[in-house]
């Protein structure tokens, strides 16, 4: 009897110590597969060149010495300037897709984080006038929201700020 009870004892032993294993396995992948998908954000970012994108009306000659986000606003509502809103447009989408993600946690926020901070904070920052006409225009209060939303978590964390990006 007491045999039968050792092997009882150590078949469930060995039972739990597989379903442990096979926890941490899937714990790992998790964390390895959101990490592979805040990286492709990244790889993304940089290939398609959005920083490019910004820069173009940013920095063009005709907009020196004015107002950044008045320019962005009359980017959005000009009719001749319909490709630069499409640019426009295309960069806040990718990140209120990074936003959804982060979200619903299908990627490794720290890493996007550690990535995007001052991006997400500078582009929202100064896009906040012509999403605020978009909304409006569109009479759509959502648009936007979840980028809105993950900019209010990374602003609010005290471990990132505009100066610990600085000083880097």
């Amino acid at each position: 009897m007491e045999a039968f009870d050792f092997l009882s004892l150590s078949s469930d032993l060995f039972i739990m110590y597989f379903a442990l294993v096979a926890i941490w396995f899937y714990i790992k992948g998790l964390k390895q597969r959101k990490r592979a998908a805040a990286l492709e954000f990244i790889k993304r970012w940089n290939d398609n060149n959005y920083q490019r994108i910004l820069n173009n009306v940013l920095f063009d000659p005709k907009n020196e010495n004015r107002d950044i986000r008045k320019v962005l606003r009359e980017a959005v509502t000009s009719i001749e300037a319909e490709d630069s809103h499409r640019d426009l447009v295309r960069v806040w989408d990718f990140f209120e897709e990074l936003s959804i993600a982060i979200v619903f946690n299908e990627v490794d926020e720290d890493v996007a984080k550690e990535f995007f901070f001052y991006n997400l904070i500078q582009t929202y920052r100064l896009s906040e006038k012509a999403f605020n006409h978009l909304r409006s225009h569109q009479n759509n209060i959502s648009l936007y929201a979840n980028f809105e939303r993950v900019l209010g978590k990374w602003a609010a964390s005290k471990e990132y700020t505009i100066v610990r990006e600085v000083t880097r």
